[in-house]
């Protein structure tokens, strides 16, 4: 399994040196979080100025500052490219070398930092101060490869999951090739950002309420529930959609194993823990849950001019079918990019005939361990869908503003659809000569979904006349890591981590039990 995880940081890590600085979903208001925490010692709150000279120049010049109404070089615009030199030294590249001063990095001009809780930027912090003193450039990848490495924890705790729904071992491997290959997947694991942490927490919550489901010895497991959700409370606002996905796990644990008493003792156990781990690091949002009942982000008041109810049902149903499930597969460029037709047209077919799938397997293939995970799947993932929905909705309810819910958004749950997906496509077959031939077909579909995505990313940002001018354009405004021939390692491994996925899928066998 070893090669397997070296595989996926070889993917991961090669989008992070890819990617131009700045251009992951976000990554400057997190990037900013980060800077901050580390100079001042608190997050930045409130109206505090948290963009110094240094990073605003840097966004400047990369072209990704955004005005006060959100908009930068690229916002509807993802003709636009950065202006490349000659060499692997961006023309501009030492001007912002000589911004890494005390006087530049300590003047605050304007506010942009994530205001999030404090966990991912502590996190992040560690390997931002090995480089501390190094240019701006090489201190955003190391923030990268920090976040990086929470990407492979979520692949690994992929097969996990996998391992809980499936028998066999090639059928748990083919989730976690399944995650890593997801080109918005990669991309979102790949740049400084708290949703990786958040995803990666939310799919241990995930594993953790299956083991729940299905094994008899369960405080243990609870006990790890119960940390995995403080630490998501200490990370996302989001972690609140955990609550009932959780109590959801009990119900039907209690149906499946026939266990009422034991089942509400645990759940018990970890009400105990929430209240405990609130009080004592005296986090307010946890403690007016506990004392009130009332989630501290839900907003309850209406706008005058909110939308009705319907108009707004109408307007988030238009988007999911015109946008979302398009932007699910990858959108990149600040939204102005996604994958070539073909791909994404491809991938939503196979949703609709694994749904098909799951038909057959819930009336004829599937076992009756695999009947409650999955449909644990699919109502957990309803729950989170249904979650963000209603967030959404009192907010433009009290604000009269639309808000594009964007399909990262549901990502915590993404290994949770692809093990559907998966399931769906196993479902039609009993004969695992057949699964393995549609496990093999799936992952090569997958490769070039993923090859697709690197595709549209270089030809987004990059001259793609050959290959000299697209190291040479990739190596500017990088660490010196991320230069010259370091390209030639760079996508060596990156090649070598695909390859790999492909060897391990064409020798899949079944008589390899995950049990």
């Amino acid at each position: 399994m070893k090669s397997i995880w070296l595989s996926v940081f070889f993917i991961l890590i090669f989008w992070a040196m890819f990617v131009p600085a700045f251009e992951f979903p976000d990554e400057q208001s997190h990037f900013v979080s980060v800077d901050y925490y580390v100079q001042n010692g608190r997050m930045p709150a409130g109206d505090d100025k948290d963009v110094n000279t240094e990073i605003a120049t840097t966004e400047s010049i990369m072209g990704t500052l955004r005005d006060y109404r959100g908009i930068n070089r690229y916002t509807y615009h993802p003709e636009n490219k950065l202006l490349f030199s000659g060499n692997i030294y961006g023309p501009q590249e030492e001007t912002i070398l000589r911004l890494n001063t005390v006087s530049d990095r300590g003047l605050y001009h304007f506010k942009e930092g994530a205001r999030y809780p404090i966990f991912y930027y502590w996190y992040s912090a560690i390997a931002y101060r090995l480089v501390g003193q190094q240019s701006v450039f090489d201190r955003l990848f190391a923030a990268r490869l920090a976040t990086v490495l929470l990407g492979v924890f979520t692949i690994i705790t992929a097969y996990k999951i996998g391992e809980e729904v499936f028998t066999h071992e090639y059928q748990a491997r083919s989730i976690a090739f399944l995650a890593v290959l997801q080109p918005m997947m990669t991309f979102v694991s790949s740049g400084v950002n708290s949703d990786v942490l958040h995803n990666l927490l939310f799919s241990l919550i995930i594993l953790y309420c299956l083991r729940l489901i299905k094994h008899k010895p369960i405080l243990e497991t609870g006990i790890y529930l119960g940390v995995t959700v403080m630490l998501d409370f200490a990370t996302k606002p989001q972690a609140y959609v955990a609550l009932p996905i959780i109590l959801l796990a009990f119900i039907i644990r209690a149906w499946y194993q026939k266990e009422i008493i034991s089942s509400l003792k645990t759940l018990m156990v970890l009400l105990l823990i929430g209240v405990a781990m609130g009080l004592y690091v005296r986090d307010p949002r946890l403690i007016i849950l506990f004392q009130t009942g009332k989630i501290p982000y839900l907003q309850t008041i209406i706008h005058p001019n909110a939308p009705l109810f319907w108009d707004y049902v109408r307007y988030s149903l238009d988007r999911l079918i015109h946008q979302n499930i398009v932007w699910y597969w990858g959108v990149f460029k600040w939204l102005g990019v996604v994958l070539p037709r073909p791909w994404w047209w491809v991938a939503n077919r196979l949703v609709l005939v694994s749904i098909v799938g799951l038909l057959f397997g819930y009336f004829k293939n599937f076992s009756r361990s695999q009947k409650y995970s999955i449909s644990f799947l699919l109502l957990s993932s309803g729950l989170y869908i249904f979650a963000i929905f209603w967030f959404d909705w009192t907010f433009v309810r009290a604000n009269a503003i639309q808000v594009a819910v964007q399909a990262r958004y549901y990502f915590p749950m993404l290994v949770a659809h692809l093990t559907i997906l998966y399931a769906g496509l196993m479902g039609f077959f009993t004969s695992e000569k057949y699964r393995i031939l549609v496990t093999k077909i799936l992952i090569v579909f997958f490769i070039g979904l993923q090859l697709a995505g690197i595709y549209t990313i270089a030809k987004s940002y990059y001259d793609l006349s050959s290959i000299h001018t697209l190291f040479i354009q990739a190596s500017q405004y990088k660490p010196l890591f991320a230069k010259g021939i370091m390209w030639w390692i760079w996508g060596g491994l990156y090649l070598v981590g695909l390859g790999n996925i492909l060897y391990q899928t064409m020798r899949a066998k079944s008589n390899a039990s995950v049990r």
